[in-house]
């Protein structure tokens, strides 16, 4: 379940387009209104956090070749 009332200020995290507002729009995004549509302020599902941090927990980050479970995914998604 999504909480979209929860504000979450993502300025100062690296954010593009927050912390690039003002050099390439001119505007602090303290003023400005980000309105990008593929880099929105909600928290991703849990399930999505548990599967990073296990893949972060067992501390080898390379190339993946085997995708059957992501391909799996996408198409019980579709």
């Amino acid at each position: 379940m999504f909480d979209f009332d929860e504000i979450i200020d993502n300025r100062g995290t690296h954010s593009d387009k927050w912390d690039e507002m003002e050099a390439r729009y001119g505007i602090s995004p303290e003023d400005g209104l980000a309105m990008w549509v593929a880099d929105m302020e909600f928290r991703p599902p849990s399930a999505v956090n548990e599967a990073l941090a296990a893949a972060v927990a067992h501390g080898v980050h390379g190339y993946f070749g085997d995708d059957r479970d992501y391909k799996a995914a996408i198409t019980g998604w579709m």
